[in-house]
């Protein structure tokens, strides 16, 4: 039996799970079968990520799964859709680093109004590429994509790699 499906939404910059975005959507899907999670994330994006991760990894084996971005949560998002194989919309991603540098310095939460700093190590240290390339997905079942299966190249079907799609909104 598959258990019912979890939206993972990821704020962006100085935000918090309790911002308007994550309560619309889980007013939306409240008395629904869909479990939505809205963690609030430190500043840290190593941090932000071994969050992400824990929550992603908890989800049941025959889990559906999906997760949702916005600004800087839509940098994170392709990242969890490479190494676990789950679909992601990213809402108006930040796709370069370089702007968010603006923010180094004391910065105001603006759901929690809390105070926090924001470095140069923030911005660089998470994004650069590791030697270890691209990573691995370590979801390989169907269901982890939300029932999609996704076309893989020989060598990722052979070893049970999966890759799930991914969705980019962002206005103009």
């Amino acid at each position: 039996m598959m258990n019912n499906p979890t939206i993972v939404y990821i704020h962006g910059f100085a935000s918090a799970g309790s911002g308007d975005k994550a309560r619309f959507l889980q007013t939306h899907f409240l008395g629904s079968h869909v479990k939505v999670i809205s963690p609030d994330l430190p500043p840290d994006p190593a941090k932000a990520i071994a969050i992400l991760e824990g929550i992603v990894e908890a989800v049941p084996q025959d889990g559906r799964i999906v997760v949702i971005g916005t600004s800087l949560g839509g940098f994170y998002s392709p990242y969890l859709s490479g190494v676990y194989g789950i679909p992601v919309f990213a809402i108006n991603p930040l796709v370069d680093v370089a702007p968010i540098a603006r923010h180094i310095g004391t910065n105001t939460n603006l759901s929690t109004g809390e105070q926090f700093e924001f470095t140069m190590r923030h911005v660089d240290e998470p994004y650069q590429p590791t030697e270890q390339g691209s990573p691995t997905c370590k979801r390989t079942d169907q269901d982890r994509c939300a029932g999609r299966s996704a076309h893989c190249p020989d060598a990722e079907e052979q070893r049970g790699i999966q890759r799930c799609p991914t969705f980019v909104v962002a206005h103009r």
